[in-house]
Order: structure tokens, then C-alpha cells, then sequence
């Protein structure tokens, strides 16, 4: 896993918030995703690119900021798979994880950047993808976790199982994902 809270300068943060939801002028568009069972908490997606294609202009800023991470960190990109944004909404209801719910079997990284401060940490399991239809939620071992900070950003292993809290405190959680296959240095 890899932590980097330094490789966007401000300016570059400022301009991620306002396209996305800073700025009433810039028009993103977010959807609702319904929620589909138990495990799922109030968010607005908006997907950039799906299929080995692009979907949103926003596609090639997500391309951007991967790059440079990946840049800096040393990391390989060797085919970028999804680029998604998600705006996860404070709900002092909603009690649990909103569990990642991968559809990527083979080996790949997962890019997480957070767009604004707020609660919400994500939090990873020990256990792996073979292993998560196996298991019973009241059993998982948390392995660490991540605060959402504005302008960090995490890499890691897309088939590490992790979850997402809930924003309580902050009115919403504003995260960009992309699943890409990649290496990272050893």
C-alpha cells in the first residue's frame, strides 16, 4: 500500500473541488446509485471510464492525477480498467462498512484520492477476494485504515477487501477510484 498526501499541489486540489462539486457553474454530474441491500450507504457515482472506454470528459482528469501518483511513486500503469467518482452523503443511520463490492477477478491496484476533508475512513480487511463470499461480516480483521484528508491519495492491492464508513460528521465524502492493472515497486 501507498500513502502519498503531497504529489497534487494546491492549486490542483482547489481545481479537482470546484469541477466536482465546489464550483455551481461546472455542471458535474452526478447520479444516484439506489441502494441495493444491507451493505450499500446513500452516494451519488459518476462514472468516467468503463469497458475500455470514456465515458465523461472527466475521464481524462482522473487519467491525470493517476498519472502523476503514479509517477512520483514509481508505479507502472499498464491499463487502466475503470475511473469512477463517488460522492458518499452523511447518514448518522447507517451503521457498518459500504463493503467494496469488486467484479474484478484478476490481479489489479486500486487508486483512491480524496477530493475533500471528511469522516469516513476507509477501512482494509485482511482477507482477499477468493475469500469474501466465504465470510461472515461479524469475522472480518481489519488490517489498518485511512482518513479521508483532501488531496491524499492511497494505492493498493485491488483484491485486499476494504470498506468505506460512512460520513457522520461532514455532509458528504467526495472520492475518485480507479481500478487499473499496474506493479508497484518492490
Amino acid at each position: 500500500m501507498i500513502i502519498d498526501d503531497n504529489f497534487l499541489d494546491q492549486e490542483e486540489i482547489k481545481s479537482l473541488q470546484d469541477i466536482m462539486y465546489a464550483d455551481p457553474n461546472s455542471r458535474f454530474p452526478w447520479y444516484y446509485d439506489s441502494v441495493k441491500d444491507l451493505s450499500s450507504m446513500p452516494q451519488f457515482i459518476h462514472m468516467g471510464f468503463e469497458d475500455e472506454r470514456e465515458i465523461s470528459p472527466f475521464a481524462q482528469e482522473g487519467k491525470k492525477i493517476l498519472e502523476k501518483f503514479c509517477k512520483k511513486n514509481n508505479i507502472e500503469i499498464f491499463k487502466i480498467i475503470n475511473i469512477q467518482a463517488n460522492l458518499f452523503m452523511k447518514d448518522n443511520q447507517f451503521e457498518g462498512y459500504k463493503v467494496s463490492n469488486t467484479n474484478i477477478k484478476e490481479p489489479h491496484l486500486v487508486f483512491l484520492y480524496y477530493v475533500n476533508d471528511s469522516d469516513g475512513d476507509i477501512v482494509f480487511f485482511n482477507q482477499r477476494y477468493s475469500e469474501w463470499n466465504k465470510l461472515d461480516f461479524d469475522k472480518l480483521h481489519t488490517a489498518g485504515k485511512v482518513s479521508p484528508v483532501s488531496g491524499r491519495a492511497v494505492v493498493f492491492d485491488g483484491l485486499q477487501k476494504y470498506g468505506e464508513l460512512c460520513p457522520t460528521d461532514n455532509n458528504f465524502k467526495c472520492v475518485i477510484s480507479i481500478s487499473f492493472d499496474g506493479k508497484i515497486p518492490l
